[in-house]
């Protein structure tokens, strides 16, 4: 899992141009909380990231909150991941899945 200071790294990394040609990426998000899942939604918003191709993103089962979904989706509507193809979600159900809808609805992700 990610963790915290792993998601806080990752978006120092990634906003900084270290990775420009990072095309998969591969987030274990159950251990993530509302401070990890900021810096990684904030990581999605980086202009950095616009090469991302394929995102997979794993939550624990039954356990993701509304304020993190919501986060979530601000990160993946924000207009950077303009060449994602593909985008899949595990252990993403019930209420969690549904503010990930709402939230992207109202964003920039394209399909």
């Amino acid at each position: 899992a990610l963790g915290v200071g792993g998601a806080r790294g990752f978006f120092f990394v990634v906003s900084s141009g270290k990775i420009p040609s990072l095309e998969r990426l591969h987030v274990d998000c159950r251990e993530l909380g509302g401070e990890g899942m900021h810096a990684f939604s904030r990581t999605l918003s980086s202009p950095h990231i616009s090469r991302l191709q394929e995102l997979e993103v794993t939550f624990q089962e039954g356990n993701s909150g509304d304020a993190e979904m919501g986060m979530l989706s601000v990160g993946l509507g924000f207009g950077q991941l303009r060449g994602l193809q593909e985008l899949t979600f595990g252990g993403l159900t019930g209420a969690g899945l549904e503010t990930l809808c709402v939230g992207l609805a109202g964003g920039t992700l394209c399909s």
